[in-house]
This record gives structure tokens, C-alpha cells and sequence, in this order.
């Protein structure tokens, strides 16, 4: 930025300090990681796949992210997860002791709702989650419900393909519950994504070492999530329901 002002500006004299100090005081803008957005998140078509969603959400009696709907997603982990950042002497590199092999990775299906973690499965995987695994854990999702008088939920997941597969859609059917598939590229229409946000930020609070037990960690992670922790999630999450209405660029 100061090249270009420079090169704008004839006999410009201005330190990137001093733009920097600009940019915070007088515009408000700071330095932040960058977010990746997909290109076709903010498409014509897929930003009136999300108003179509959400319309339909809104209009039908049945569905209550807080009262009524059970958030389903997939998340990855590694022995290397660790924070990305870190604190050290000026001049010096932050540096963290990592497990010196790569270890495998763990695939974990998480289900919360307002009431906080419903069910996490654990496994060590190969390849990404299978249908039939994906089966077993909704069923233990549902048995779990039915014991604490939740019968009839919305189950809410994202429209992978493995989601759609017809004998899950039919059994989740037959135990009397329904599956609302997101729209695409609409991650942040799903509580459970900061979930994982604060599964992942608990792992990398120390560094992991061989000797760790990543799964462990993992659990130990998420039975710190509260109810709180999950009806905030759903209100940030409905928070985006105007500007999916509104049809505007996220």
C-alpha cells in the first residue's frame, strides 16, 4: 500500500507505521486473518438457493433453530493442530514442539442444539465419513433424543451427497424425524460450525506431542461446551436469515 500511494502520490514521504496508524484510528480497519470465500458462495443462483432456504424456514411452523432442530457436521483433526499463533521476544520466531509424525487423522460427526452436545463420534479414518457410518451415528443421534423426549426434531446438515443418500433419508423417516438440508456454500446458516470453532480452539491450547491422545483431547474439548455456548451459536447463525432474504453478498 505505501508503494502504490508512492507511486501516486509525487514526493509522498509516508512510513507503513503511518499508515497502518491510519487505517486503525481514522477508518477502523485492522489487520486480520484473511477468510476464504468460495467463488460461487455469492453466485445468482446460490444466493436465491439461500433465500428460497430461509423463506421456507421462516414460513414453516415445524422448524425453531432454538427449539426444535438438531445441527449435524463433519470436522477433521490432526496430532499437528495447532494454534497459529503465538507470543515471543522482538526479533525472534514463535515456536511450538509438535509430534514429530503427522499421526492419523481423526474424522469426528458432531450433533449439538440448544440444549448444548447431543452426540460426538470418533474415528480414525482412511478416507472421508461412509454412509453406513453416517447411518449408525445418526440412529445413536435419534436413540438419544427419544430418550430425552426430543422425538420428532428437524436433523440439519449440509447437502453433501452422502447426506442425501436414500436409505438414510428413509430410515431418519421411519424414526419419525426429518432432515433440512442447507443451502450450498451457506456454512454459517449452521451453528455447529463454531462448535468446532471452539472444539479446535480448546485441542490447541497446548502444543500436542506423541504421547497425546488426540481423541481424548477432543472429548475432553467438547464436554466443555454449555447450552449457552449453543443458543449462541443459533442466534448468530439465524442472524444471517435477514440478509439471506435481502439477497446480500456474504
Amino acid at each position: 500500500m505505501v508503494d502504490a500511494l508512492s507511486d501516486k502520490f509525487e514526493g509522498l514521504s509516508i512510513s507503513k507505521s503511518g499508515v497502518d496508524k491510519h487505517l486503525k484510528e481514522s477508518c477502523s480497519y485492522t489487520l486480520k486473518r484473511i477468510t476464504k470465500i468460495p467463488t460461487k458462495r455469492n453466485s445468482p443462483d446460490v444466493i436465491e438457493l439461500k433465500f428460497r432456504a430461509v423463506e421456507a424456514w421462516i414460513k414453516d411452523s415445524n422448524i425453531s433453530f432454538m427449539q426444535n432442530c438438531i445441527f449435524i457436521d463433519e470436522a477433521g483433526f490432526n496430532l499437528h493442530t495447532v494454534r497459529s499463533q503465538g507470543r515471543s521476544k522482538k526479533g525472534e520466531p514463535a515456536k511450538v514442539v509438535v509430534a514429530t509424525t503427522r499421526g492419523p487423522s481423526v474424522s469426528i460427526l458432531g450433533a449439538i442444539c440448544s440444549l448444548g452436545v447431543i452426540n460426538v463420534g470418533l474415528k480414525v479414518t482412511k478416507a472421508g465419513t461412509k454412509w453406513k457410518e453416517f447411518m449408525a451415528f445418526l440412529i445413536h443421534v435419534m436413540d438419544v433424543l427419544d430418550k430425552h423426549n426430543l422425538k420428532g426434531c428437524n436433523l440439519v446438515m449440509d447437502n453433501a451427497p452422502i447426506h442425501k443418500s436414500e436409505k438414510i433419508t428413509e430410515e431418519v423417516s421411519k424414526k419419525g424425524y426429518r432432515i433440512i438440508y442447507l443451502p450450498p456454500y451457506s456454512p454459517f446458516l449452521n451453528p455447529i460450525e463454531e462448535f468446532w470453532a471452539k472444539v479446535k480452539t480448546l485441542v490447541r491450547r497446548s502444543p500436542m506431542t506423541d504421547r497425546d491422545n488426540l481423541v481424548a483431547r477432543i472429548r475432553e474439548a467438547a464436554e466443555q461446551v454449555t447450552p449457552e455456548d449453543g443458543q449462541g451459536w443459533i442466534r448468530h447463525a439465524e442472524s444471517f436469515f435477514e440478509r439471506c432474504l435481502n439477497k446480500e453478498l456474504l
